[in-house]
C-alpha cells in the first residue's frame, strides 16, 4: 500500500496543496519553503496518537482563519471494523482524513482544556454494490464477500454519517465522527514512521523512542525464560566483582553510615539495601548500544551522529520486517551527519526497497532524474512543479510531459545527466552552457567587467544538443533559466540549433553567432583546444580584452540575475 494522493489546507505555510506521491519520493526546495511540513502533516493523519498535544497555534496558516484539513488518499483499500451488536461491519476505505479546529468553549466537566479540537476520521468508500469495487485492492484475507450489500454518505451537517445496508437489507446509520482511526480495529492500515531531524533520539532509551520499544520487548522475554536459581547466583557473583572493584574504605565512607541510620529508623525493610546496578527483572531496561574492546567501550553516539542514524533506520526497516505489515517511511534530510559515500549508499537502498518512502532533501544525491514523477519542488510561495498545466505546453513536436517520459525511455538519467545534475534542483536560478569552456569563462569574464551572477548555479550540459535534456528540466520545474549557446557559424534553421531553439521555448536566451571559443581567438582544430581556451580565458585581465559578443552576453547574464524573481 503506497500512499497516492495528499490534501492540505491551512496547515503551517500551505494554505491549499493538491499533489501526488510515488513509490520513492524526492521534495526539494530551500529552507523554509514548507517540505517538512509535508512530511509532518502526513504523519499527523496517519500517527494520530496524543494529536491534540502535538499541534500549536504555529501549525496554523497565518492568513487563514479556517480549520486544518489533511487528507490522505492511498492506492489500496483498507479496512475499519464498525461495531454492529455482537458482530462488526467491514467498510472499506481509502482515505484518512484529519481537521484540527480552535476550540471556542471549554469541555464540560474539566478544570483545563486542551486549546484545539482535534479529529482523525476514515473515510469509507461508497458502493451500491460490493462487486463494484476491485477485489484485488482490498487486504489480504478479506474478499468482497465480507463486506456490506452497500455503503452511502449521507451529508446532514453535524449528523452527517454513513448508511450502511447489512446483508439482511436492514441499515445501520454511523455517525462521521465515529470512524476514528484510534478507536477501531483497522485492518491493511499501513505503519507510518517519521524520522524527523532529531530521529538519533530513537537509538536511545527514552519515552516512546524505537530503542525504548525494543529493550521491552527483550524485557518480556527475559521474564518468561526467568530463573531465580540460574539467575541468583550469577548475578550475585557479578555483583561481587563490581563491588569489590570499589575502594572498601571510600565505599563504607559513601553509603556505610548512610545504610546504618536508615536500618535504625526503619528497621528490617532495608536489610537487604544495596546499590544495585542492574535491574534484575527488567535488565535491558537502562541497555544501550555500544562498541566494545575488552574494557573500552564506546555507545552509539560515540561512533557518530551518522552511524546512530543509519542504526536507527535500519532497526527500524527490520523490525517492520518482522511485522510483516505494510510499512510507509518519511524522513527528513536523509543526508542529516552522513559522509557523501554514506549518502550514496543509504540513497540506493531507499530507491530500491519495497516501502514507500517519502523524503525532504538538500542533497543531489538522492534524486534520480529518470523518475521525474517522483520529485516535487517547493518555492517561498509554497506551491508545488511540476504543476499539469506546464506538463501539457509543447516544446516542439512534443509536450514537456513527452520529453520527460524520454528521459529514462532512453537512459538519459544514465548517460546524458552527470551525478551531480540534479543541483538544478536546488538552484534559485541556472545559467545552462554549452561545456566546461563557458562555465568556467563565464563569471570569470564577469569579473572582469564588475559583474556577477546573483545566487546563480552553472550547469555544462557537456554539449549543445544535450541542452534540450537540461531546458525540459528546468521548464518542468519552473527553474528560472537563462540559456546561452552558440549557432556554430551555421543558420539557425540548422536543424540541430532549431531542435535547440524549440526546446528553450519562453526561457531567457543569448545566442553567440559562432562559437566561445573562436571568439577567443581560438581555433576549431587548435591542438590541445581546452587548455588553450582556459589559459587565454586567464591572461585577460581588463574590459577591452574581453569579445564584444561575450560583453554583451555577460551583461544580459547579470542583469537577469539581479531582476529574476525566485
Amino acid at each position: 500500500m503506497k500512499i497516492q494522493t495528499l490534501h492540505i489546507q491551512n496547515f503551517r505555510g500551505h494554505k491549499k496543496l493538491n499533489f501526488e506521491l510515488h513509490d520513492y519520493h524526492s521534495l526539494v526546495g530551500e529552507n523554509g519553503t514548507g517540505k517538512t511540513a509535508i512530511l509532518e502533516a502526513i504523519n499527523l493523519a496517519c500517527s494520530p496518537y496524543y494529536l491534540q498535544s502535538r499541534i500549536n497555534e504555529q501549525d496554523f496558516h497565518y492568513e487563514d482563519e479556517g480549520n486544518i484539513s489533511i487528507t490522505v488518499t492511498f492506492d489500496k483499500y483498507f479496512v475499519i471494523k464498525v461495531p454492529d451488536g455482537f458482530v462488526s461491519q467491514s467498510l472499506p476505505c481509502r482515505s484518512v482524513q484529519v481537521t484540527i479546529k480552535r476550540r471556542i468553549q471549554a469541555s464540560p466537566g474539566r478544570a483545563l482544556s486542551e486549546p484545539f479540537v482535534a479529529e482523525a476520521s476514515c473515510i469509507p468508500v461508497e458502493f451500491v454494490n460490493p462487486n463494484d469495487l476491485v477485489a484485488e485492492l482490498l487486504p489480504e484475507g478479506l474478499s468482497l464477500t465480507d463486506l456490506p450489500k452497500s455503503v452511502k454518505i449521507v451529508e446532514e451537517g453535524e449528523q452527517s454519517g454513513i448508511l450502511i445496508t447489512r446483508k439482511n437489507d436492514n441499515e445501520k446509520k454511523v455517525r462521521s465522527n465515529l470512524l476514528t482511526l484510534n478507536n477501531n480495529e483497522l485492518v491493511g492500515f499501513p505503519n507510518v514512521f517519521y524520522f524527523d531531524g532529531q530521529r538519533q533520539k530513537e537509538s536511545k532509551v527514552g519515552f516512546n523512542s524505537l530503542f525504548s520499544k525494543l529493550t521491552k520487548e527483550l524485557n518480556w522475554r527475559f521474564r518468561k525464560s526467568l530463573d531465580a536459581s540460574t539467575v541468583t547466583p550469577i548475578w550475585e557473583d557479578y555483583y561481587s566483582t563490581v563491588v569489590k572493584g570499589v575502594d572498601k574504605r571510600l565505599n563504607k565512607e559513601l553509603v556505610g553510615p548512610v545504610f546504618k541510620r536508615m536500618f535504625k529508623v526503619i528497621g528490617s525493610k532495608v536489610d537487604n539495601l544495596e546499590i544495585s546496578i542492574l535491574n534484575l527483572e527488567e535488565p535491558f531496561t537502562k541497555s544501550f548500544m555500544s562498541t566494545r574492546n575488552g574494557l573500552n567501550q564506546i555507545d552509539l553516539g560515540g561512533l557518530g551522529s551518522g552511524v546512530s542514524m543509519l542504526f536507527t533506520y535500519f532497526l527500524l526497516e527490520h523490525l517492520s520486517q518482522l511485522a510483516k505489515g505494510t510499512v510507509i517511511f518519511l524522513i527528513d534530510e536523509p543526508e542529516l551527519h552522513l559522509h557523501p559515500q554514506l549518502q550514496q549508499y543509504l540513497a540506493r537502498h531507499l530507491k530500491q526497497t519495497e516501502s514507500q518512502t517519502i523524503i525532504s532533501t538538500h542533497s543531489p544525491l538522492f534524486i534520480d532524474l529518470g523518475k521525474w514523477r517522483s520529485i516535487s519542488r517547493f518555492d517561498y510561495a509554497f506551491s508545488v512543479t511540476p504543476r499539469r498545466e506546464k506538463l501539457d505546453v509543447k516544446l516542439g513536436p512534443q509536450t514537456i510531459r513527452e520529453h520527460l517520459d524520454d528521459i529514462p525511455k532512453w537512459k538519459q538519467h544514465e548517460t546524458v545527466f552527470m551525478d551531480s545534475d540534479p543541483e538544478m534542483l536546488f538552484a534559485r536560478r541556472v545559467l545552462l552552457v554549452e561545456g566546461p569552456a563557458e562555465k568556467y569563462g563565464l563569471p570569470r569574464l564577469a569579473r572582469v567587467l564588475n559583474q556577477s551572477f546573483v545566487d546563480t548555479t552553472i550547469i555544462s550540459s557537456n554539449g549543445k544538443n544535450k541542452i534540450i535534456h537540461y531546458a525540459t528540466i528546468c521548464h518542468a520545474f519552473e527553474i528560472p533559466t537563462f540559456v546561452f549557446y552558440d549557432l556554430d557559424g551555421k543558420s539557425c534553421n540548422d536543424e540541430e540549433n532549431k531542435k535547440v531553439s524549440e526546446a528553450i521555448g519562453g526561457l531567457k536566451n543569448y545566442v553567440l553567432p559562432t562559437s566561445f571559443e573562436s571568439l577567443l581567438g581560438i581555433g576549431k582544430n587548435a591542438e590541445h583546444k581546452a587548455s588553450k581556451v582556459l589559459e587565454k580565458i586567464d591572461s585577460i585581465d581588463c574590459a577591452e580584452k574581453v569579445p564584444e559578443e561575450i560583453k554583451d552576453a555577460i551583461n544580459q547574464i547579470a542583469n537577469w540575475s539581479k531582476e529574476e524573481k525566485v
